[in-house]
């Protein structure tokens, strides 16, 4: 629960800025003890029904059934979907091997696929057709999906989802596209 101005936000709200340029905010929370699912129906939704592109940064990449169908429809539809996830520098041992495990089939199904080379990659975030963006705790994999305890922000606003595809691609010139004949 946040405060804006003297209105109380609460989980799943929206928080409407003003001026010419307002930003539109969500707080989404996942929490499965209290079976709390916004986060992932955002995720999965905003994912599904994007137009253009979809840039989907995670360090932990082992996405459960219904996001990686998401990004596969999506990608089917001529949808530019990206994935930046962690290189060799990724600080959790095998979760690098695990995310190559469903490589192929985002591969083939027309998602680009990179691994971030620079440093340890811990950046969650999605931008949407350069009007959504998601910046949050949650990675795309099954234990944020399922089990832990993750919050983040949605932001309708193009300015700031802009700024977050320009980090997404200034990311791409530290990361390696992987390739088919690559796994």
């Amino acid at each position: 629960e946040l405060k804006q101005g003297s209105k109380r936000i609460h989980d799943g709200d929206l928080a409407e800025g003003g001026g010419e340029d307002g930003v539109c905010v969500q707080v989404l929370a996942a929490n499965s003890w209290r079976n709390m699912r916004q986060l992932q129906k955002a995720l999965r939704l905003t994912i599904q029904y994007s137009n253009t592109r979809c840039y989907i940064t995670s360090p932990y990449f082992l996405p459960p059934l219904s996001l990686l169908r998401a990004m596969t429809s999506a990608a089917k539809r001529g949808v530019d979907v990206r994935v930046i996830t962690s290189g060799d520098l990724c600080d959790v041992p095998g979760a690098q091997n695990a995310s190559r495990y469903i490589y192929s089939k985002l591969l083939t199904n027309g998602v680009r696929v990179y691994e971030y080379q620079a440093a340890t990659l811990h950046t969650k975030a999605v931008c949407i057709d350069a009007v959504y963006s998601f910046l949050g705790s949650f990675n795309f994999d099954r234990w944020s999906y399922s089990r832990n305890l993750e919050v983040g922000v949605g932001v309708l606003n193009t300015a700031v989802s802009q700024n977050v595809e320009k980090q997404f691609l200034d990311n791409l010139r530290n990361s390696v596209e992987i390739t088919q004949d690559d796994i």
